[in-house]
């Protein structure tokens, strides 16, 4: 596979996870009636949190170590937070505990202003970033997508989807 259709393949990943972060999210502000979909997404959040951070993960490995995008500071942050959440969430996931989404959403929202904060920079004002003169600029695109996605708006769309599945829990452990 080359580079250009991994980029796709992410983009197009990027793009779901974003929908399904809005229809989680107007599930949360909608009144609960009890579906079987809610219910299965209650049931499975960790799970599907795992999977989602995992995958973020492994792309940012392939793009690093593989396609040889190197990463800059801020990336280096973003990945500080991200990287714990596949064993933190695979555990969780495996103990069924749900308490581990504080801690999750936590380092998600630290994750998320990093990512805005570089997305604002590489899009708008490039002269806002920390490492513009730097050997491996936060300014560099490597690509853009669809018109709007970029490595940092990869990450925004995980740590969003992180930090609004983070509230969906069986009802039970809300005790």
């Amino acid at each position: 596979m080359n580079t250009e259709t991994f980029n796709v393949l992410l983009s197009l990943g990027t793009i779901a996870a974003e929908i399904a972060s809005i229809v989680l999210l107007v599930v949360i502000l909608k009144p609960r009636k009890e579906h079987k979909a809610l219910v299965f997404i209650e049931k499975h959040s960790l799970t599907i949190g795992f999977l989602a951070v995992l995958s973020a993960v492994v792309g940012s490995l392939i793009y690093s170590e593989f396609i040889g995008y190197a990463p800059c500071i801020l990336c280096w942050y973003q990945r500080i937070v991200m990287y714990p959440q596949v064993i933190l969430l695979g555990i969780a996931a495996w103990k069924k505990e749900y308490s581990i989404w504080f801690y999750s959403r936590t380092l998600s929202i630290i994750g998320l202003i990093i990512g805005l904060y570089q997305y604002y920079g590489q899009m708008f004002n490039e002269g806002a970033l920390p490492c513009s003169n730097a050997a491996t600029s936060c300014a560099k695109l490597y690509f853009v997508d669809f018109g709007y996605i970029t490595i940092p708006m990869m990450a925004i769309s995980i740590f969003a989807f992180l930090i609004i599945i983070s509230f969906f829990k069986p009802r039970e452990s809300f005790n």
